[in-house]
């Protein structure tokens, strides 16, 4: 069927590489460089430029992807609406989040709206903010879930709520912090944080410093929140993270986890993203519905 081309061409101008995109696809390599070379003979144009390292889309190719997504959208509504239709909750729902968030939220969400819509699969990545946004950006995922995310124009914030930024330390480590840390009372100490501003905390973080004047020199960096959490637990330094990163080793008395003063680390988000001006299907639109619940209330649930 002509939808199956589509989402084949689709998949190949999102990994750049027939090669890969086969891969991704489980079909053969040259079956699939076949279909792309009728799909060109059929339009009369080449779609892509071949070169060593994979394919890159012509002009032609950049406007049919643009319509090919649009349609590929389009199917995956009408699909759903006429399953909702026939009361069928039936379809696939790809999710990308940041790692902060897999261990609690959205597991919660998953198994709340697999409970309810069982015949529903999902598929959850996991990258940094910039990632996420990307992801969404580019249709390559239905829902995003970022920390801190930064404004685009393809992308819209679902909802989101308030998760501060912690200081998050060994009980026994024997670092001493006020009451109310600030950044700067931290800049002495030896700091574990993401390696760069790809990553929601790390923005906050460089924001607030950039804004005091303050010189960060991190001890260990880590592009994952299990390390950051576990390097810390060690006693090997504080790394500041949101309470929900953590919250399950705060509660065990493995790690302590103190709010800092810094209003704009106070008033850190997370958010749900979606693709601005898509028609998402009603299954995607349910699990919205649920996941944004369990959000609202992970915000207004105490700190242990």
């Amino acid at each position: 069927m002509f939808d199956t081309t589509i989402r084949y061409f689709c998949e190949v101008a999102r990994l750049g590489s027939i090669r890969r995109a086969a891969e991704s696809l489980n079909v053969a390599t040259s079956a699939l460089s076949r279909q792309m070379a009728n799909l060109e003979a059929t339009l009369g144009t080449p779609l892509f430029e071949r070169h060593a390292r994979g394919v890159h889309l012509t002009e032609a190719g950049r406007l049919f992807h643009e319509h090919a997504r649009a349609t590929m959208l389009d199917l995956e509504r009408v699909r759903g609406e006429i399953d909702a239709l026939a009361g069928r909750h039936r379809g696939h729902i790809r999710v990308c989040t940041v790692e902060g968030l897999i261990g609690d939220l959205v597991p919660d969400a998953v198994a709340d709206f697999r409970a309810r819509t069982p015949d529903v699969t999902l598929s959850v990545l996991t990258d940094g903010t910039a990632g996420v946004v990307r992801a969404v950006a580019d249709d390559a995922v239905d829902v995003g879930f970022a920390f801190h995310p930064q404004p685009h124009r393809d992308v819209e914030v679902y909802q989101e709520a308030v998760q501060p930024l912690h200081v998050v330390v060994a009980p026994e480590a024997g670092f001493r912090l006020p009451a109310r840390p600030r950044l700067r009372d931290l800049i002495n100490l030896p700091l574990i944080i993401p390696p760069d501003s790809s990553y929601g905390v790390r923005q906050l973080i460089d924001g607030v410093a950039r804004a005091d004047s303050l010189v960060l020199r991190p001890v260990l960096t880590s592009d994952s929140i299990t390390g950051l959490r576990e390097m810390a637990a060690r006693g090997l330094g504080v790394t500041l993270l949101p309470l929900p990163s953590v919250h399950k080793d705060v509660r065990a008395g493995r790690l302590r986890a103190v709010p800092l003063a810094d209003a704009n680390l106070r008033d850190a988000r997370v958010g749900i993203l979606v693709r601005r001006g898509r028609i998402l299907p009603p299954v995607t639109r349910a699990f919205l519905s649920r996941a944004g619940l369990l959000l609202a209330e992970s915000s207004s649930t105490p700190a242990p």
